[in-house]
């Protein structure tokens, strides 16, 4: 993924899979999940990229 396509996540559901391979791509420093979405239906996260932005991606919870 180039810097702007993952940019262009920010405010995105992923299902953990694509959380798992954006952890992965070279533009991502870091990827820390900061609890639950206002609505508590997902968790978030704050992705910081090596630019020095941030962005914010979501995953589902799960429901057992």
């Amino acid at each position: 993924m180039t810097l702007e396509e993952i940019k262009n996540l920010d405010g995105e559901v992923l299902t953990i899979e694509e959380l798992n391979d954006l952890e992965c791509e070279e533009f991502v420093e870091d990827i820390e999940c900061i609890g639950t979405s206002g609505n508590n239906k997902y968790y978030w996260y704050d992705v910081t990229l090596t630019d020095g932005n941030r962005i914010d991606v979501y995953t589902e919870k799960e429901v057992n």
